[in-house]
């Protein structure tokens, strides 16, 4: 009879309700047939165990009996059976690795996880020992500041952004002189400029291409179609982030510390919005409770965290005015030369 295939031999599993588990990749060496050398340098210290047996009591008594023999035996027997004897399915799994060693760490990395309602107690305790926040500098949040375990008030402003590549070396030099002026005449001294990736959450722009999206011709079908499967596929991978720039203060936490860093915060907004003039104009936003929250949590685990996908909807229904670089702007002027060259005659 010829030897099945891998996939008759799935298909046959398959109508049995059964399933083949793959070996895991076997990097012994082997000596002789099944036995490694691995299994001899397990065997060894059963081996010295058991010869050390017979010989501190050859020592005492000055004779060996059959029943010291057996005892000296019974590692060895021991070692070897739980070496030697392999998983059912994986076969080049020892008994002793998936029932002792493997328990083992299993129950060494077992970890007690406790659900509570309203605020859980972050001292060192049993119950918060685990959980991330104990980890953290902040002790609350609150008014529209982080408070912090070192007695402080942080206060966050998010800051938009210029494209400095596209602009000439004139709009170039103006931008980076204006951000000069603002840092010289901050008063403050504890500032911090970050920069934070976060991965874009596409959900409202796809809903936007399906409400707005065309369909009475079969062509825009089509590419509204291959629009949205290139935003899954993108959301899926996470292969698009958005980058935010913000700035943060801190004032220690004492008396009237909420009005000062209020007020330090409306002064810093109020300079990066009169920074840049016309198209190059910022924005500063002054963080709330639920943005810090978002903010923090963006920090700590940026594979789950996605920013709000309402910004891409903005971007494509924005009417300002658009900035490209030289070479850019004279393909473009020499396309539209070319157009309407042979369009209008």
């Amino acid at each position: 009879m010829a030897q099945e295939t891998f996939l008759e031999r799935k298909e046959n599993l398959k109508t049995q309700g059964k399933i083949e588990i793959p070996m895991n990749i076997d990097t012994k060496k082997y000596l002789i047939g099944g036995v490694a050398f691995i299994d001899l340098l397990i065997l060894v210290p059963a081996l010295l165990l058991g010869a050390a047996i017979v010989w501190i009591y050859y020592t005492i008594a000055g004779s060996v009996n059959q029943v010291i023999i057996i005892s000296a035996c019974t590692p060895v027997l021991l070692a070897a059976v739980l070496q030697l004897t392999k998983h059912p399915e994986r076969k080049n799994v020892s008994l002793l690795q998936f029932k002792l060693l493997w328990k083992m760490n299993y129950n060494r990395r077992m970890k007690r996880f406790y659900y509570s309602k309203g605020d859980m107690n972050m001292g060192i305790t049993k119950e918060g020992a685990g959980d991330v926040r104990a980890k953290l500098p902040v002790s609350n949040i609150a008014n529209g500041c982080i408070e912090t375990k070192d007695n402080r008030l942080v206060k966050v402003i998010e800051v938009s952004s210029v494209n400095l590549s596209l602009m000439n070396d004139t709009d170039r030099e103006n931008v980076l002189t204006s951000y000069q002026n603002f840092i010289n005449e901050v008063e403050e001294n504890q500032i911090q400029i970050e920069q934070v990736a976060q991965p874009i959450n596409l959900a409202s722009y796809s809903a936007w291409i399906s409400d707005v999206g065309r369909e009475d011709k079969p062509e825009l079908r089509k590419l509204k179609e291959s629009y949205l499967k290139q935003t899954d596929d993108i959301q899926k991978n996470k292969s698009m982030v958005t980058r935010k720039r913000y700035i943060s203060i801190s004032v220690k936490d004492k008396a009237n510390a909420y009005d000062t860093i209020e007020l330090k915060a409306n002064n810093i907004q109020f300079k990066l919005e009169n920074m840049l003039d016309g198209y190059e104009r910022l924005t500063a936003r002054i963080l709330k409770n639920d943005d810090l929250i978002r903010l923090i949590y963006t920090c700590i685990d940026f594979e789950n965290a996605q920013s709000q996908g309402e910004g891409i909807v903005n971007k494509a229904k924005d009417n300002s005015p658009i900035i490209v670089g030289n070479n850019t702007y004279e393909e473009l002027e020499r396309q539209a030369r070319d157009e309407a060259a042979s369009t209008f005659r």
